[in-house]
């Protein structure tokens, strides 16, 4: 029989790029890349029937899809309508299928009233993800966000008044200057309107970006590593305390309502990733059992509607994961969460023992206090959390 799998559709338009962001996605407003929101949903339904034609994919359950961007509800209800009545007549869907879609408060407020979000959870959309990134004037100026605190109140109660029970809120922190009293406020706010499920990310330079330029010539400066820690230290504090469990690095979340989606990408699990810049992935596990590999489109939204409708395919590369690829990756994402992996489940899908190759790393984490290896079972430690990017390097250099 074959698994189910994981269902992604890129929306990659923006109103505005945020400074910091590093995704694929294009500024409307400014005319970085003109919304052609017909085609694109062609598009995303004519790629999607060139896959439910092929074997991997023909037939197979979908347990989740995903409405990411970019911003999402920038398009119409109708566009959403469109692409679920689409979906469901080529792929059955799970009776307990999670249907997420990205949002932000600007087009919540501006966009996507109560009205138009009753319109898009009667598609079968059941999950919303909110963009809030923080509560905090200072903040959202410097972030480049343009929503107001007003806008972002009123959001929310579009979303709760809309019939949605289950929502999540994104947030950053460890921005220049920020204080933890500043970041426990944030913290303390979103928990005043119990969301199922948070993500609390810290703010990174990346290349690329608005930051990564600035930071370059000296002009941006990240905040204090040890004042980072804290604030990580104090979300994981302060959300335990109200309910809520870290189940990886950087999402927490009430019992039962952990990213059914994300949790699909950190469990090594098949998905399919359509439109601009999508990434997707085929094969659980490796070594002698199967193989694995990976693909992403075209990430500039014209070029990948020209070859969808000329070509039916948008691929900019494919590769196939070595072995050594594939333990690689399996460390790096099963030790994202709090579960972490099993010695046996290790063994079964790479055919071979763990010991022999991974015994010294084994040993100097666990020493050093940034493993628990409690019997077949290890995970990181509340220190590994803090670490993690050691830990994942100390089993790359063994595989």
């Amino acid at each position: 029989m074959k698994s189910s799998f994981g269902l992604y559709l890129h929306i990659p338009y923006c109103l505005r790029k945020c400074p910091y962001c590093d995704f694929n996605s294009y500024g409307i407003e400014g005319a970085e890349s003109r919304m052609n929101e017909k085609g694109y949903r062609e598009a995303l339904i004519a790629e999607l029937r060139a896959y439910s034609a092929l074997s991997d994919w023909s037939g197979r359950e979908i347990h989740s899809l995903f409405f990411g961007g970019g911003t999402p509800s920038l398009f119409a209800a109708e566009s959403f309508h469109f692409l679920l009545s689409e979906i469901r007549s080529l792929f059955p869907l799970s009776s307990a299928v999670e249907v997420t879609m990205e949002t932000n408060p600007g087009t919540v407020q501006e966009d996507l009233g109560e009205e138009k979000l009753r319109s898009i959870r009667e598609t079968g959309v059941n999950r919303i993800s909110l963009g809030v990134q923080s509560f905090s004037e200072r903040k959202r100026k410097l972030l480049g966000r343009w929503h107001s605190t007003e806008e972002i109140l009123r959001a929310i109660e579009n979303i709760r008044q809309a019939g949605f029970s289950n929502y999540s809120f994104d947030f950053i922190f460890g921005t220049p200057d920020e204080s933890i009293e500043e970041w426990s406020e944030d913290l303390r706010r979103a928990l005043s309107f119990s969301p199922k499920h948070l993500s609390a990310y810290g703010l990174t330079i990346e290349p690329g970006t608005e930051f990564g330029r600035l930071h370059k010539k000296g002009l941006f400066q990240e905040l204090d590593e040890g004042l980072q820690a804290d604030m990580y230290e104090l979300c994981g504090s302060l959300l335990h305390e109200h309910g809520y469990e870290r189940y990886e690095i950087s999402n927490y979340a009430q019992e039962g309502f952990e990213c059914r989606h994300n949790l699909g990408y950190w469990q090594s699990e098949d998905y399919l990733g359509l439109g601009a810049g999508a990434h997707s992935y085929l094969g659980l596990g490796g070594g002698k059992a199967r193989s694995s590999k990976r693909w992403v489109n075209l990430p500039r939204p014209e070029h990948y509607l020209k070859e969808i409708l000329s070509q039916g395919s948008a691929k900019q590369r494919e590769e196939d994961l070595n072995p050594e690829q594939q333990r690689i990756e399996y460390f790096f994402l099963r030790l994202r969460t709090a579960k972490g992996f099993s010695i046996e489940e290790f063994e079964r899908s790479f055919d071979e023992s763990f010991l022999p190759r991974y015994e010294a790393p084994l040993q100097n984490l666990n020493d050093s206090g940034l493993l628990i290896c409690d019997k077949d079972h290890i995970r990181l430690s509340q220190k590994g959390f803090l670490f993690s990017n050691s830990v994942f390097e100390a089993f790359a250099e063994k595989s």
